[in-house]
């Protein structure tokens, strides 16, 4: 998951880079959002909590097999 406010990202390689070895860092995930932001390419689609469980639910059912 990305938090481009926070300049989080949940990625491995933001946790390695940036947690671990306490570099000033930004993965591509978050430099993608960042460019696509700039462009105005960014767009925010808002749902209900159940509607966010059920997504998320079926994005780790897919990350798992």
């Amino acid at each position: 998951m990305l938090y481009p406010e926070q300049g989080f990202c949940t990625c491995t390689d933001f946790f390695f880079n940036n947690i671990l070895r306490k570099k000033e860092y930004e993965c591509y995930h978050l430099l993608a959002y960042k460019i696509a932001n700039e462009k105005g390419l960014v767009k925010e689609i808002k749902c209900s909590d159940e509607e966010f469980k059920r997504f998320f639910a079926k994005v780790i059912v897919g990350v798992l097999t």
